[in-house]
């Protein structure tokens, strides 16, 4: 669906992937979803080597902020979740040399172009 709304080529820009379940059908996600020809090709950090995704494990430890470790997510309203990622999108990072997230993207995407609300909140 996100293929079809933001296009092939600003859709491989965003996807990103982490070792879960979720990606069960790698051949199946390494297609594009309008020409089902191979587009794309996923690499896995190894199992127990949380090092291998640093800035993960840094995100993953800003968000712990907000929301303890083994804490229940669905406990936490869309406007909460919404609230941790924009604040998440805005904060600077020194691995994008002081830019926040969407300015990075901005950039990477092009001034033409409007990022996407990929968690819209119905209130």
């Amino acid at each position: 669906m996100l293929e079809r709304q933001l296009g092939p080529v600003i859709f491989r820009k965003l996807f990103k992937t982490v070792n879960g379940g979720e990606f069960a059908d790698i051949e199946g996600i390494e297609k594009s979803a309008l020409s089902r020809k191979q587009w794309l090709v996923l690499y896995f950090a190894h199992p127990y080597s949380s090092f291998e995704r640093g800035t993960n494990e840094n995100y993953n430890g800003i968000i712990r902020r907000f929301i303890p470790k083994g804490s229940d997510i669905g406990a936490y309203t869309k406007q909460t979740v919404r609230t941790i990622q924009d604040w998440m999108d805005s904060y600077p990072r020194k691995i994008l040399k002081g830019m926040t997230p969407r300015m990075a993207l901005q950039a990477e995407l092009g001034p033409e172009l409007c990022l996407p609300r990929i968690l819209e909140v119905n209130t």
